[in-house]
């Protein structure tokens, strides 16, 4: 976008010349070459805007943290702690922190669970959350309070 950017600036060069290299060098249709150096309203320079180009940048840096992200993910397992009788899972197939007691839990621990994001799942019999480091502590935190 950068060398584009030169191209389409450089008050050295004629217009025709700027067509012939962006075609031949960057293979830009007509319509495209169009756009770059005729913008669309008289106060935005031609090629391409400052907008799209610190876009880019963050997109690259959001992609690369989430890379980061799926490289870490894509290494850990599947864990589950005993704490007393109840049993907590941080299950990374179906991305949730879930809770097992081996019976009901009283009120107290039910309105704890449900005011930190928890929810009852009757299919697998658990309490869970979308899997995070702050779900797992609070999970911890509901096991030792039963």
């Amino acid at each position: 976008m950068k060398a584009i950017n030169k191209i389409c600036r450089s008050k050295k060069t004629t217009t025709e010349q700027k067509i012939v290299t962006l075609h031949e060098e960057h293979t830009f249709d007509e319509r495209t070459i169009d756009r770059l150096l005729n913008p669309e309203y008289s106060f935005e320079k031609p090629g391409f805007q400052s907008w799209r180009l610190s876009n880019n940048s963050a997109n690259i840096r959001r992609m690369k943290q989430r890379l980061k992200t799926l490289v870490k993910a894509e290494t850990e397992e599947t864990t589950t702690i005993k704490i007393g009788d109840v049993e907590v899972c941080d299950n990374l197939e179906d991305n949730q922190v879930q809770i097992y007691f081996p019976g009901k839990p009283d009120e107290a621990v039910r309105t704890f669970l449900k005011s930190h994001g928890f929810r009852w799942a009757r299919s697998l019999g658990a309490w869970q959350r979308h899997r995070s480091s702050y779900a797992l502590q609070l999970a911890k935190e509901a096991a030792e309070k039963y």
